[in-house]
C-alpha cells in the first residue's frame, strides 16, 4: 500500500488514523519468524522479531494468497504451538509455560513441550487458561518483576482448570535471566527434570 497525501500530511499520520501501522521495509531483517497455529495447523498469525528485542505482529492476507496484514484484527488468540500442546494435554505430558517464543524453541530443543502466549509478560487471556484445561503446567518465570508478577498470574488463572501446576524458580539464574539463559549456562533438561 503506498500513500501520498497532497495537503502534504505525514503517511504515518495517516495510518494512525485508519488504525493501522507501516510493515517493516523488504530490506529489514527478522531475527525470527514464530508461526501461531490452529488446531488443523493452519496459520492464524505470526510474531515477528526485529533486531533491538522489537517485535511485530502479522496475519496472512485472506484477499492476496502469500502476503501479510500487519495486524491480528479478528484473529482469535491461541498459544504458541496449539496442535502440541493438544496433543500434550491429551497424553498426560508435562507443559512448560513461558514468558516467550524463544524459550519456548530452547525447550523443544531438548525434547521438552513448552508453549507461551503472544505478547509476553501481563498479556494471558482466559482462552489459554481453557486450552491448557486438564494440564500438567510448570511455569518458568523470568527472573525479573515482570516475570514473577507474569508467572503468578499465570498461576492465578490455571489454578483449578489444570490437573497440576507448578511455578518454578531456577536456582542460578541472572538478573532478568530466563530458561534459555540457564540452559545456555551449561545446565540440562535432567536437572530441570529434577526439580519437578
Amino acid at each position: 500500500l503506498r500513500l501520498h497525501c497532497f495537503a502534504g500530511c505525514q503517511p504515518k499520520d495517516i495510518l494512525a488514523s485508519l488504525g493501522a501501522s507501516p510493515a517493516p521495509r523488504a530490506s529489514q531483517h527478522y531475527e525470527a519468524i514464530y508461526s501461531y497455529r490452529n488446531r488443523e495447523g493452519y496459520v492464524l498469525y505470526q510474531v515477528v522479531r526485529l533486531p533491538g528485542k522489537q517485535f511485530r505482529q502479522r496475519r496472512p492476507d485472506p484477499v492476496h494468497p502469500g502476503r501479510w496484514l500487519w495486524d491480528t484484527k479478528g484473529i482469535g488468540l491461541v498459544l504458541y504451538h496449539l496442535p502440541e500442546v493438544e496433543q500434550a494435554v491429551t497424553l498426560h505430558k508435562p507443559i512448560y509455560l513461558v514468558e516467550g517464543e524463544k524459550d519456548v524453541e530452547t525447550l523443544r530443543s531438548i525434547g521438552l513441550v513448552a508453549t507461551c502466549n503472544r505478547g509476553g509478560a501481563g498479556k494471558w487471556e482466559d482462552s489459554y487458561t481453557v486450552e491448557l484445561q486438564g494440564a500438567e503446567v510448570i511455569v518458568l518465570p523470568d527472573n525479573d518483576q515482570p516475570g514473577r508478577d507474569h508467572g503468578a498470574l499465570v498461576a492465578g488463572r490455571l489454578r483449578g482448570s489444570v490437573r497440576r501446576l507448578t511455578v518454578l524458580t531456577l536456582p542460578d539464574l541472572p538478573d532478568h535471566g530466563d530458561i534459555t539463559d540457564w540452559i545456555q549456562a551449561g545446565h540440562t533438561r535432567s536437572e530441570l527434570e529434577a526439580f519437578l
